[in-house]
């Protein structure tokens, strides 16, 4: 008889999907993408999954899920970070594409 609650490596990967997916949605942080994260759940605009489907994955919003879904978007966004290309060396280092380049004059 066939499970259908899909394997460790295949639950990393859409858990990760799922993140990277919300994430491109909202360029944020934590806790702003949690926000994000729920919305999404709610209006099922990943795969057509709401928080049932999400939690089958081991996608879950409750308290005790949060720290597994902070994990995750801190490796997501750290690897978006990543792959941003550098547009050159300013003065406190190399600048990111996405870097805030506004400068405040006292």
């Amino acid at each position: 008889m066939e499970s259908n609650v899909p394997d460790e490596a295949v639950r990393e990967r859409e858990i990760i999907g799922f993140v990277r997916f919300c994430h491109d949605r909202r360029r944020v942080g934590w806790p702003e993408l949690y926000d994000e994260m729920c919305a999404v759940a709610s209006r099922r605009l990943y795969n057509g999954w709401g928080i049932a489907e999400l939690a089958d994955r081991g996608i879950g919003f409750s308290l005790f899920e949060t720290p597994i879904l902070a994990a995750v978007a801190r490796e997501v966004i750290r690897e978006e970070a990543d792959r941003r290309p550098i547009i050159g060396r300013g003065m406190r280092g190399f600048v990111r594409m996405d870097a805030d380049l506004t400068v405040e004059t006292g």
